[in-house]
């Protein structure tokens, strides 16, 4: 796939685009739009110019990006640990999803690898001095969204 492909899988249109993510040969991201909602994931994309120009064609209701922090990394072929940015912050998070004008900014990521995690709860107080988005919605694995309505769904034997 390459940015500005699209496919078309039932009533959902899937449109390929273009992504930040330094650590990727050929990066992408997709949008998935249906009659219920647009949904936007980012995978590893970091802020830019790109997230503008998705604005520009799509309106997001609901954006899932990387959040993450600065953690040591040891990569294959090395014996010292540096550095490594493989996530957005706080701030870059809430920035990016007011590039996109989401309605609703998923973080996803921030417990996925030991030294990088972030905490999510953080985004709200920052998303408050932007108007996008307008939720921040916090999930962990085995919760649902919705695109069409604002909500965690726990999973069903947990309700």
């Amino acid at each position: 796939m390459t940015p500005g492909d699209a496919f078309e899988v039932g009533d959902l249109t899937v449109h390929v685009l273009d992504s930040a993510d330094s650590d990727a040969a050929e990066p992408v991201s997709y949008l998935f739009e249906h009659a219920s909602g647009t949904f936007y994931h980012g995978g590893d994309t970091k802020g830019g110019d790109h997230l503008a120009r998705i604005d520009e064609r799509f309106d997001v209701t609901l954006a899932a990006l990387a959040l993450g922090t600065v953690g040591q990394f040891t990569r294959p072929g090395e014996t010292a640990a540096r550095p490594v940015r493989w996530y957005m912050d706080g701030d870059e998070m809430v920035e990016a999803a007011s590039a996109l004008r989401a309605d609703r900014l998923l973080p996803t990521h921030y417990d996925l690898w030991k030294g990088f995690e972030a905490d999510p709860k953080s985004l709200h107080d920052h998303a408050t001095s932007f108007v996008y988005p307008r939720v921040v919605e916090v999930a962990r694995i085995g919760d649902r969204l919705d695109v069409d309505r604002p909500g965690v769904l726990p999973p069903e034997w947990a309700r």
